[in-house]
């Protein structure tokens, strides 16, 4: 369970639940070690491709609020819904014990 509590952890403490995890797994419970590893490298690439789409919106919003909106926005949003799915296909596979790689697009390391 502690392995399925790492990825359900990130949409509302961002890095933090999955780090915390992660280190008090460091000595024993590999499974759980591992998830908190994944859903902690998710977390961190997720905040780094979020910080890119509110740079690509404030540049673009040099020029119009209106298109920095109409373009930041969605792309923000279909990123962190492609999140939340990657999110709910970990915890499940972690419940029923298995080991799920996070998608090579939302991972920072191989």
């Amino acid at each position: 369970h502690t392995a399925m509590l790492a990825y359900l952890g990130v949409p509302f403490t961002l890095c933090l639940l999955p780090l915390a995890l992660y280190l008090a797994n460091l000595r024993g419970h590999s499974f759980a070690r591992w998830h908190a590893a994944q859903a902690l490298n998710l977390a961190v690439t997720a905040l780094l491709y979020t910080v890119c789409g509110l740079i690509v919106g404030g540049v673009l919003a040099l020029d119009s609020v209106q298109v920095a909106t109409l373009i930041a926005v969605p792309l923000l949003a279909a990123l962190w819904i492609s999140v939340l799915v990657v999110l709910v296909r970990a915890a499940t596979a972690a419940a029923r014990g298995e080991q799920q790689l996070v998608p090579r697009w939302l991972r920072v390391s191989r």
